[in-house]
């Protein structure tokens, strides 16, 4: 009986004790079941291997995404900060167009408060002014009739 290694222990008992015919297939199978093993070590290992250089290589970014999102948070609160003073800027230039408007229109009110007031007191002295005057002929006439 020969050995050839420990995993093939079982396999070798089996081709020593089976007909020549099977010793193919049996020793086709031992040889299958041992690739499939190292293939599957070599897999494992690549996967290692793999995720290794997955963490090294996210370690090595992490710094850059770091920076990377630092100074992305710092433009945009420096394009807040900007908007917010042209924001600012608009509404006082804003603010002042209206209040130029307010007094306009204020002034206008008042003026037409203005006009209408002479206009009435305009109106009233003509009243009074024309009523003076009759009653002052009034007087001329009955004063001319009573003399004459």
């Amino acid at each position: 009986m020969t050995m050839t290694s420990g995993r093939n222990t079982h396999a070798s008992l089996i081709i020593e004790s089976t007909a020549p015919a099977k010793l193919e297939s049996i020793a086709a199978t031992a040889t299958t079941s041992d690739q499939q093993r190292q293939s599957r070590s070599n897999q494992a290992m690549e996967s290692e291997t793999n995720n290794h250089n997955r963490k090294k290589n996210n370690a090595i970014n992490v710094q850059p995404t770091t920076e990377k999102r630092m100074e992305s948070e710092a433009a945009t609160k420096i394009q807040a900060g900007f908007r917010g003073y042209q924001v600012r800027k608009q509404l006082k230039a804003n603010k002042t167009v209206d209040q130029k408007r307010q007094l306009r229109k204020r002034s206008s009110k008042e003026n037409m408060k203005e006009n209408l007031e002479e206009q009435s007191a305009t109106k009233i002295q003509a009243g009074v002014r024309g009523f003076l005057v009759r009653r002052r002929q009034k007087k001329q006439s009955s004063n001319s009739s009573a003399s004459a």
